[in-house]
This record gives structure tokens, sequence and C-alpha cells, in this order.
């Protein structure tokens, strides 16, 4: 019997590691319309009061709740809610909104006027090359509560930190829209994405900007660039290549340590990308351009180097 029940208490053991092993994750948020405008709300102008998120990254499963502030009508008496719809977008990514790459940027989107289906799809999938999942979309009984729910393999073992929710009205004389604006899942940081993938992204971006300035509608560059966390925000990193649409065989250098403001994450505007530099940048010449100083430079070898840091683009830091 002893034995049996040290058998037991082995058996036990191992299925409470292997039950810990594959815990699920579940994520949860929830925020309000950002710039609340209640006096505009009724029946045929929904207004956004709240929308809710749950994830359960292990079953794949994933629940939006809109709240609204007023129920809406019955389409079977109007057609006024025809133009209403709704995107709830989701991502591994927080830099003043909430974005991702191919597989992890997610909107669900559909309409509010009718009991159809909503989709699911990747916000990428600009020529509809991913198969939309249907996604069911259930109203409350007083038509103030919207819930959206879909269960899919697309959905197992994502890194999913942040959200967006919106209602809108999709006519073109119309502007009428209640939106949260990103904002961050329960217990995550803009620091728990995916920075170690878009701090690369983010270099080769200046490079193409960079490659602009050279010579204004190209963005070609053929900079490979490599990164290796420090600690949480903090990378060093390298990089070199060709811009070759730049006249004159030009090539870029970098090496330095690159920094994320997880803190002000959430508040960037347009052209803040939430990076700090502290590079070394060379940029060099096989053919100094014909501008070069002094003249004696132009059609030779020369190169700049300087001192990429803070937050201003590179092509400024190199004055090009």
């Amino acid at each position: 019997m002893t034995r049996v029940t040290r058998t037991g208490m082995v058996l036990l053991i191992a299925l409470l590691g292997l039950t810990g092993i594959a815990r699920a994750d579940i994520r949860t948020g929830s925020a309000p319309d950002k710039y609340p405008t209640p006096e505009d709300s009724s029946a045929t102008h929904p207004v956004m009061d709240r929308t809710s998120i749950r994830y359960d990254d292990q079953a794949g499963s994933l629940q939006v709740t809109l709240n609204l502030l007023d129920g809406l009508a019955d389409p079977a008496v109007t057609s006024a809610l025809r133009p209403w719809k709704f995107g709830v977008e989701f991502g591994d990514y927080l830099n003043g909104s909430c974005f991702g790459d191919g597989p992890t940027w997610l909107w669900i989107a559909g309409s509010l006027g009718d009991d159809t289906a909503a989709v699911l799809d990747n916000f990428f999938d600009f020529n509809d090359t991913v198969p939309d999942i249907p996604v069911t979309k259930t109203f409350s009984a007083d038509r103030r509560q919207v819930t959206l729910a879909v269960t899919a393999p697309r959905l197992v073992g994502l890194n999913l930190i942040c959200a967006e929710a919106r209602v809108f009205d999709t006519r073109a004389s119309s502007l009428d829209s209640s939106d949260t604006l990103a904002f961050l899942l329960d217990g995550f940081d803009a620091a728990d994405g995916a920075i170690a993938r878009e701090v690369a992204d983010h270099i080769s971006i200046e490079a193409a900007d960079l490659a602009v300035r050279l010579r204004p509608g190209h963005r070609r560059e053929n900079v490979k660039v490599s990164c290796r966390e420090l600690w949480a925000t903090e990378f060093s990193c390298k990089a070199a290549g060709s811009l070759p649409a730049a006249r004159g065989g030009v090539r870029l250098t970098l090496r330095g340590r690159m920094s994320f403001d997880a803190r002000g994450a959430r508040k960037l505007g347009a052209h803040q990308s939430g990076w700090l530099a502290d590079v070394r940048a060379t940029l060099s010449w096989k053919r100094c351009p014909p501008d070069a100083r002094p003249k004696s430079l132009r059609g030779k070898p020369c190169h700049i180097t300087t001192r990429w840091n803070g937050t201003k683009p590179l092509s400024d830091a190199l004055g090009v």
C-alpha cells in the first residue's frame, strides 16, 4: 500500500508539473472612449462607453465586449445603423499606437446594424491572402452591449500586449466616431512587447529615410542590422551596408546603443519613434558628391562620421 501511495504521489506531482507548464496565460484589459461625447449618443448614433478584452493564449480564444451608452435601434425597424461599423486592433508592440508584424497585428471588424458575423483578419492583409475567420457577434437584451468571440489556431501563443477599439460612421460625409485609442492590457508594460524585433526595423527605416535624403524618391537600402539585448529596453546594435539608389557608391556603418522609452510609449505623437540613439555613424562614398566640400574631394573617396544621439533622425545627425 505504501508503494502504491508513493507511486500515486509521483504521478500526481508529475501531472501538476505538466499542468503548470501548460497553464493558460489569460490576458485582460479595458479602456473607455478617449474623448467621450455622451450628448451625441442615441439609438441610431452609437457612442462607445468602454471596451473590454479577454485573451487566452493556450486556447487561442479572444473575446471583446463593446459597451455602448445607449441601446442600438432594431434593424427590423430602421436602416439608420446601416453605415455604422466597429474595428478592434490587437498587437505586440505599443509605440503611440498598437502595432505588430504580419501574424501579430490583428483586427476584428464588423457592422453594428445587423446580426451578421464579424471577421478576424491580419491587419496587413490588404490583398486578402490570409483567410478571414468568422467571429461570433451577439447583442445583449437591451442592445447596449456587443460581444465578439472567436477561437482559432492563429491566436495560439501570441504575445498580445495592447489593443484599440473604435466605433465609427463609414459615410464619406461623416467623421463621427468614438475610440479608446491604444491601451495596454492589464499588468503589461510597453517593454513587454516585441521591442527586440522593432529596434532592428527602426534602424532599417532610418537607413531608408537616409537613402531618400540622398536621392529623393528612392528608399532602397541593403543594410544588415543586428542587435543584442543588454537589458529590458537597451540594445547593443551594429549595422552596415549600401544605399544602392544613392549616387556615388554610398555605404552606411553604425555601431552603438539603442534604448526604448517604455514610459512614454503611450503618449507618442506623429513622427516620434520612442527610440533613443547613442550610435557612431559613418556615411562613406566611393565617389564624393558634386556638392562636396572641399571641392578637391569631388569624385574621390570621402566619408562623414558623427554621433547619432537622442531622438533626432539619422539623416539629421549626418547633416544630409
